[in-house]
């Protein structure tokens, strides 16, 4: 198959399977207040996200000196949104979603009862309407995993290889379920493989296209910052390239500093701080020490990163092979992976709420599968190649089971379920630490979240089951490509 083709491939299979397993809604206050200034945006070119979620006033937004409110979150997401928001509530005037089982929006009037009682919501149209919009990270994530097949090139891997460490990424981590989302993650994920693609290439015109998409990143979420120097040392920097990513990286972040000014009268008030009150009651996130958070992101049975992208493991056991190959990428990857874990585990809020496993990490998955590609390119033998395949499938059969299954919900009804009985299962982070409350534990039990898949009357179990044969027929595929290509080499 040509190159391409295999491209081509790779995208229809994952935008099929993103597409299916979409939740079809909003389920989280972040999505929601994200949603509304998208909204806003499409319709008079401002942000305001006025009063917030509804049941959660306040959560997410901030007072500014103009006396709307304004999202604490970083302002891209919501702007990226506007054109989809146009064109959904175009195609909402159809009535399409009639007699359709909406998946309910947690916070949009009756939504966030629906969502626990699993019921279609009795009002359809701004269900439909956040239903539409949330193919943006469909779409996002896609893109994410062609980006990581382009950037697998630039490093000199062959092109089956690279798909099949593409669909490792985008079928076997977390991507898949927050495909079904509206969170910033995937975007700014997107774009900071964009970044690193363009890094890899040492000269001032690329540089300065990292630099310009390391700053959108930014834009959409504060945190991918952290990536700024690492981006800088993926190859050895002249003066001429050094100073290009800085002219691309500046526009952005002096938007960003601009737009901060003009709401709060500072370059560095994001609005977390605007209100102290809210601060305190809604959780956001304080110094601590780590101590906790690395416990909670490694190995929790509500966040942990072994066990909610277990790829992980084989990603340190392909290491050694990535450092004799690549040194300099090995050593930047592995230092920028250590900051970004020992930062977000000094925050109290290392959780990251109610996403599905550890959401704050989210950025780090793709680089995860970069030495796996390497360690499977850099010796002639078939077993490497059928050990990535085999490990792949089976953490693309977990990923499966959580993009089918309904974590939010759950999450909800385990909230509801204590709140009711006097116990603050957000105390002291219990909801995340407690094998007892783990996702991964009861959804098999629970509603099946994507809104296409609940038509089928069938159990999450049974999906899974029958969506694992698909998944294996994918990976035998992949596997069958990469292997034929190692014969063709071997016998050149």
């Amino acid at each position: 198959m040509k190159t391409r083709g295999l491209a081509c491939a790779l995208m229809a299979v994952v935008l099929t399977l993103y597409g299916l397993t979409q939740y079809g809604g909003l389920r989280s206050p972040d999505e929601e207040v994200v949603f509304l200034a998208g909204q806003t945006f499409a319709t008079s070119w401002r942000l305001h996200a006025d009063g917030g979620p509804e049941g959660w006033q306040g959560f997410g937004v901030a007072r500014a000196a103009d006396g709307h409110d304004y999202p604490v979150f970083g302002p891209l997401e919501s702007i990226a949104l506007a054109p989809f928001i146009r064109i959904a509530k175009a195609v909402d005037g159809t009535s399409w979603y009639r007699g359709l089982p909406l998946s309910p929006s947690a916070y949009v009037g009756d939504g966030y009862t629906d969502l626990v009682r699993g019921v279609t919501p009795t009002s359809p149209s701004p269900h439909a309407l956040r239903a539409l919009t949330a193919t943006f990270n469909v779409l996002l994530t896609a893109l994410g995993v062609l980006l990581l097949w382009c950037l697998l090139r630039t490093l000199g891997c062959s092109r089956e290889v690279r798909t099949l460490a593409a669909l490792i990424y985008g079928l076997g981590t977390p991507a898949w379920a927050y495909a079904g989302t509206l969170f910033s993650e995937p975007l700014a994920t997107t774009l900071l493989l964009a970044a690193f693609w363009r890094a890899v290439d040492d000269n001032p015109r690329a540089a300065a296209l990292s630099g310009m998409f390391l700053g959108l990143a930014v834009a959409t979420h504060l945190s991918a910052i952290l990536f700024a120097p690492f981006l800088l040392l993926v190859r050895g920097r002249g003066v001429a390239s050094v100073g290009a990513f800085v002219a691309g990286l500046t526009p952005a972040i002096a938007a960003l500093g601009l737009y901060n000014v003009a709401r709060f009268g500072s370059l560095f008030e994001t609005g977390r701080s605007v209100d102290p009150g809210a601060a305190a009651t809604f959780g956001y996130g304080t110094w601590v020490w780590p101590w906790r958070g690395l416990y909670g992101l490694l190995v929790s049975p509500g966040k942990g990163i072994l066990i909610y992208c277990p790829i992980v493991i084989l990603s340190a056991l392909a290491w050694p092979a990535f450092h004799r190959r690549c040194p300099r990428l090995a050593v930047v990857l592995a230092s920028l992976i250590v900051v970004r874990l020992v930062f977000i585990a000094a925050r109290s809020d290392w959780h990251g709420g109610f996403g599905l496993g550890p959401r704050y990490l989210y950025m780090l998955f793709p680089f995860l599968v970069i030495p796996i590609a390497v360690w499977m390119e850099s010796a002639a033998r078939a077993w490497r190649i059928a050990v990535a395949a085999g490990v792949g499938f089976a953490a693309a059969v977990e990923q499966l089971y959580f993009a089918v299954g309904e974590p939010f919900r759950l999450l909800h009804a385990v909230k509801d379920f204590y709140f009711r009985r006097g116990i603050d299962i957000f105390e002291d982070d219990r909801l995340y630490l407690d094998w007892n409350l783990s996702p991964a534990r009861h959804l098999w039990r629970g509603w099946v979240g994507p809104w296409l898949l609940r038509a089928s009357g069938m159990s999450v179990l049974t999906l899974t089951s029958l969506g694992a044969l698909v998944l294996a027929g994918i990976f035998a595929a992949a596997l069958a490509l990469a292997l034929s290509r190692r014969a063709r080499t071997a016998t050149a």
